[in-house]
């Protein structure tokens, strides 16, 4: 599933819709990051959130700072995205562009 986000990610980003793109990237993140926390752990239930660096840390790797900042960075906008009404708007913004 997280492959077709990230094929999703790229399809959109050739169409210039990037803020679309980032949606997608942020949800291939959030679902590998779930998958290596229910295997590294056995977990049963998945964490509800999204943010990436809570769940980079539920993972017990080590990342460097430039990964955590990234992750940072990139949260925020994944949720914002995720809400139906506020995706309608980033791509009617993103066609006027």
């Amino acid at each position: 599933m997280a492959e077709e986000d990230l094929a999703a990610a790229d399809a959109v980003m050739t169409l210039g819709i990037g803020s679309v793109a980032v949606f997608h990237f942020h949800l291939a993140l959030e679902k590998t990051l779930k998958a290596v926390i229910v295997e590294a752990d056995g977990l049963q239930a998945i964490p509800y959130s999204h943010d990436l660096r809570f769940l980079l840390s539920l993972t017990g790797l080590d990342a460097p700072e430039e990964l955590l900042t990234f992750l940072g960075t990139l949260s925020p906008h994944g949720v914002i995205a995720s809400t139906p009404g506020r995706m309608r708007a980033i791509i009617k913004n993103s066609a006027k562009k």
